[in-house]
């Protein structure tokens, strides 16, 4: 491995950044270069930070890291550099997506909650509804049963109408038949009343014709005994 030159360690180290970690820090954080043969970030060598004009990344300061991945100084330092950088950018456009992506979930949350909040509404309101079909039920029935009563009595006041209006002909006729007879026997009394009077008449004629009589009779007599 030592032999190998330059060149061909930097075709075997990957150059995409997935053998690198990201650490927060200024400009959207480092990258830590993992080591060969390693799965975790315990062995790492940070990189260095984005160039400015502040701070600028140096030969020596990336020497002995690119002398441990057997790279060479020159244009691979600005694969470096440049590489770094994009993973850096990548990160940056990543936590934008992530944050959109929080934000979106706690909108979708609150939709949510939204929704079941709605749909709680809709059961009790469904539930409600169910309460007013039963009363609503309830009232027919009973208003049908109303209904029925009251087309008996109304039936039953069509009989007893009927016997009223039956009763009431068969008092007037009744009645009229009585007074008919009233006036009947009326008439017979008077008829008889009529005769009586002829009768007591006739016999006071005669109780005076007797008495006429038995005085002339007396009237004789006395002269007689003269």
């Amino acid at each position: 491995m030592d032999g190998e030159s330059p060149e061909v360690r930097s075709l075997e180290t990957p150059t995409d950044g997935s053998m690198t970690e990201r650490t927060r820090g200024t400009y959207g954080g480092r990258q830590r270069w993992l080591m060969p043969g390693t799965l975790d970030g315990n062995q790492s060598i940070a990189s260095p930070k984005k160039s400015t004009s502040k701070s600028k990344v140096t030969a020596p300061s990336v020497q002995s890291f690119l002398g441990t991945l057997g790279i060479g100084i020159g244009d691979d330092l600005q694969m470096v550099d440049r590489e770094a950088n994009e993973v850096a950018a990548y990160r940056r456009e990543f936590d934008l997506i992530r944050n959109a992506n929080t934000r979106k979930e706690a909108e979708i949350k609150k939709i949510e909650e939204a929704l079941q909040e709605a749909s709680s509404l809709l059961s009790s309101r469904k539930m409600d509804g169910m309460a007013f079909q039963t009363k609503a039920i309830n009232l027919e029935n009973r208003a049908s049963s109303i209904e029925n009563k009251l087309e008996d009595e109304l039936a039953d006041r069509g009989v007893y109408s009927h016997m009223i209006q039956r009763l009431a002909l068969e008092v007037q006729d009744a009645g009229a038949m009585a007074l008919q007879t009233a006036r009947q026997e009326k008439c017979t009394a008077e008829t008889t009343q009529k005769k009586l009077v002829k009768q007591l008449q006739d016999l006071r004629d005669e109780n005076s014709r007797a008495i006429e009589d038995m005085e002339s009779a007396i009237e004789m007599t006395r002269k007689k005994q003269k």
